[in-house]
């Protein structure tokens, strides 16, 4: 079977590590770039933190895009000031061959423009960040994203005919948003009125996986072998823990991966149960975030993931931690 070409855009936070380890993983998808915009932290510092996780996999030639610095200052983050926790001197190190090109021109909008017009329909763009890069591109094509086989974006909050049941489930992310659009919301809202086929993994389903840091990190490899990637994800994983548990109020360790989760809906796209076709847009009350208003008819190229297959990635998350269960975890 001929493997899946995949671009990444990411700001290289935890869940965005589980995402790129999850795809790595899979022997299916080819990742054919990988570009870095400011988030989670800076642009400059999540190239540092991919070529980490490339090391770890072994991994020397796919070519890394830098993004452009952000006008404003990041919010403090759960995910540390460098991404990873923090926990620099317990990690590799990322070495110069790690990142082995700065996508040609170092422009990141120019780097995924050009992928998607190399290869036209042939690659997937998994946009794991604030969607700046994105933006990028349709500066300088507004049809740079409908190259693409389809754009998958860890992003959103749902349809908003739905953000009652949201509500009820999980009142914390309807007041907090969606932090990817909350950084970027201009870029947000130009990605959303570009062509293209999008799917949307909002926090509507990527919000509903609690996994138990106990249960995932208990285990190493079978045959006692060093395993760097989850060794990796389970060092940088300590702040994040921390800060999951206090905010959910959960009585055990547990974390959230949102990036994750949508990495394994691009990997296997079979894991969405439900979804539907609406018009995405961006409000800017109680602060800035992205809805998908219903439509009827279908006529609008962006898809809303509203359910997932929740065994399913469940076991394709625990996998790149070094194990495998058909269990899910979920509030």
């Amino acid at each position: 079977m001929e493997r899946r070409a995949v671009l990444v855009d990411t700001d290289a936070g935890v869940d965005d590590a589980v995402a790129l380890a999850l795809l790595l993983s899979d022997p299916q998808i080819e990742i054919v770039g990988i570009s870095t915009t400011q988030g989670n932290c800076s642009a400059e510092q999540a190239a540092m933190n991919v070529g980490r996780v490339l090391e770890c996999a072994g991994v020397r030639d796919i070519p890394i895009a830098v993004g452009r610095q952000g006008p404003h200052d990041l919010p403090p983050s759960p995910h540390g000031r460098d991404g990873f926790g923090d926990l620099r001197s317990r990690m590799p190190s990322a070495s110069s061959a790690s990142l082995v090109s700065h996508g040609g021109d170092g422009d990141a909008g120019a780097f995924i423009a050009r992928i998607g017009a190399s290869r036209p329909g042939e690659v997937s763009l998994l946009a794991l960040g604030p969607l700046s890069n994105l933006a990028g591109a349709l500066e300088l094509d507004r049809n740079a994203l409908r190259n693409f086989r389809s754009v998958v974006v860890s992003g959103g909050m749902g349809l908003d005919d739905e953000v009652a049941a949201v509500r009820v489930r999980y009142p914390q992310f309807v007041d907090k948003g969606d932090t990817n659009t909350f950084i970027a919301p201009q870029a947000a809202a130009r990605v959303a009125a570009a062509p293209g086929v999008f799917v949307w993994a909002g926090m509507n389903v990527t919000g509903l996986f609690r996994f138990s840091a106990s249960e995932f990190f208990s285990r190493g490899s079978a045959d006692g072998t060093p395993e760097p990637v989850p060794e990796l994800l389970r060092a940088i994983h300590g702040k994040y823990v921390r800060y999951c548990s206090e905010y959910y109020g959960s009585r055990e360790p547990i974390f959230t991966a949102h990036d994750g989760v949508a990495a394994a809906i691009l990997a296997e796209p079979s894991v969405i149960r439900r979804s539907a076709v609406g018009v995405p847009y961006v409000t800017s009350q109680p602060r800035p975030a992205l809805w998908g208003r219903r439509a009827v008819p279908p006529e609008s190229g962006h898809q809303f993931v509203t359910a997932l297959n929740e065994p399913g990635i469940h076991s394709r998350i625990r996998a790149v931690f070094g194990g495998s269960t058909n269990r899910a975890s979920t509030v």
